[in-house]
């Protein structure tokens, strides 16, 4: 799903591979956090990142009765999210030394927005495909969930975001 070579009907379908899609990504995005955040706080956020994203995904395929594709397209948000986070790590890194220099280099910016296109690229995707949403409704979904993320992210989080 990260390289948009696959889409979540090929991935297997079941609780296992769901648990363990959302323990990596849980387990990448806490070690990705903890750098800024510790331990407790990068568990908190990853915990109400995979909450936003299976709640909101439920949603979009509950209004297209497209329920019975909820594990499948978890899994591939949730896979292609550890393998961002992934991605990010030496990103996340770069931004806190910058931060500590207190000089931020521009292809950290350059980054962030390429990062941000790539999540929306995946969600949109998943939306497409998952749950049968034309291109332009699932970018507009896609775009949708990265404000509300946010918006959600700064409102329970804002000592830590």
């Amino acid at each position: 799903m990260a390289t948009f070579r696959a889409s979540p009907a090929d991935l297997p379908s079941g609780r296992t591979a769901l648990t363990i899609a959302i323990a990596v990504m849980v387990s990448v995005n806490i070690a990705v956090t903890y750098t800024w955040y510790g331990v407790s706080n990068g568990v908190y956020l990853a915990l109400l990142d995979v909450l936003l994203s299976g709640g909101f995904l439920y949603a979009s395929l509950s209004f297209k009765q497209h329920q019975a594709r909820f594990e499948q397209s978890l899994t591939a948000i949730c896979g292609a999210g550890a393998v961002m986070a992934l991605v990010a790590w030496p990103w996340a890194l770069a931004v806190g030394a910058a931060q500590s220099s207190g000089e931020m280099p521009q292809w950290v910016g350059i980054g962030q927005v390429l990062l941000i296109m790539w999540s929306l690229l995946i969600w949109s995707r998943v939306l497409r495909l998952g749950g049968g949403y034309d291109a332009f409704s699932a970018a507009a979904l896609a775009l949708a969930y990265f404000f509300f993320s946010a918006m959600v992210f700064a409102v329970a989080t804002p000592s830590l975001v």
